[in-house]
C-alpha cells in the first residue's frame, strides 16, 4: 500500500491572530494522517502578536505548524515565501479566516491522486 502524499497548506496572515486561531485548530481535527501534512503560517508584517501566537500555538499542537515572518509585502509575497519553504508533494492554500472540514485535506488528495490533476 502507497503512503499517503505529503501535503504543504499554506496560510497567509495580517493582523488576524484570532480568526487565525480558529483556522489552525480546524486543522487538528483532519482525517488525513497528522504527521502527513504540515500547516506553514506566513505572517506578513503583522502588528498585533499574530508571530508570537502562532509558535506559542505550534508547541502544544497535534499538527506541525511553522511560523514564517516577513516584512508587509502583501499575500501573494506571503504565499510565494510558504511555498518556498514547503516540503509537500501536494499545496493547499487557505485564508486565514476560514474553519476547514475535517475531510478537506483526506477529498482534496483523493482527487488529485486519481485525476492527473495539475494546477
Amino acid at each position: 500500500m502507497n503512503s499517503p502524499a505529503y501535503v504543504s497548506i499554506i496560510i497567509p496572515t495580517y493582523n488576524r491572530k484570532e480568526t487565525l486561531l480558529k483556522c489552525l485548530k480546524s486543522f487538528e481535527s483532519q482525517s488525513y494522517p497528522l504527521d502527513e501534512f504540515e500547516v506553514i503560517v506566513v505572517d506578513d508584517g503583522s502588528g498585533d502578536g499574530t508571530f508570537q501566537l502562532v509558535e506559542e500555538y505550534s508547541k502544544k499542537s497535534k499538527i506541525k505548524i511553522i511560523i514564517i515572518a516577513q516584512k508587509n509585502s502583501g499575500p501573494g509575497l506571503a504565499r510565494n515565501l510558504g511555498v518556498q519553504n514547503s516540503a509537500g508533494e501536494i499545496l493547499g492554500f487557505t485564508e486565514d479566516d476560514i474553519t476547514i472540514d475535517a475531510k478537506w485535506i483526506a477529498n482534496a488528495v483523493r482527487y488529485i491522486s486519481s485525476n492527473d490533476v495539475d494546477g
